[in-house]
């Protein structure tokens, strides 16, 4: 596995990771359909965006993704995704432990938020070391959802 930028070239790839209501189902950003003008208009806001995506490559293909930001605590927060063919195979708990060793290994205090339905993301972030800290809301198309806040201190 390797953490890479993404580049324009990614966006027919991502189309066909992301264009399945079970990928938006569990993001708060990725819309259903996702089509190539969502990605392409993804891909061009990297460079003045304050999150940092990063693909996960696996084998020379493109699996998923996995972005951290500053958060107005001073913490840094992660979010990520696996596309289908790689769910249940430890990827998202891999690129979890890359991103914090290779890209964090400074910051003192990471967090991730998750929905509550979202076992599999909860599992990879505690064989990571988070701990869930509290309960809160995200915003999923207009929509609350409840949601847990996980957390992962460094000393």
């Amino acid at each position: 596995m390797i953490l890479r930028p993404f580049v324009m070239g990614d966006s027919t790839r991502l189309v066909s990771l992301l264009n399945d209501k079970d990928m938006s189902k569990w993001t708060a950003h990725i819309p259903y359909p996702y089509t190539l003008e969502d990605a392409k208009t993804w891909l061009s806001s990297h460079p003045t965006s304050p999150r940092r995506a990063l693909a996960i490559e696996l084998d020379g293909s493109l699996a998923g993704c996995i972005s951290y930001w500053p958060t107005d605590s001073g913490a840094t927060e992660i979010g990520y995704w696996v596309a289908k063919p790689w769910w249940s195979q430890g990827i998202a708990t891999q690129a979890i432990t890359l991103l914090c060793e290779s890209y964090l290994a400074e910051h003192h205090e990471v967090i991730a938020t998750v929905a509550e339905q979202n076992i599999a993301s909860q599992r990879a972030l505690m064989k990571c070391g988070f701990t869930c800290s509290d309960e809160c809301g995200i915003t999923r198309n207009d929509d609350a959802l409840n949601a847990l806040r996980f957390v992962k201190n460094k000393t």
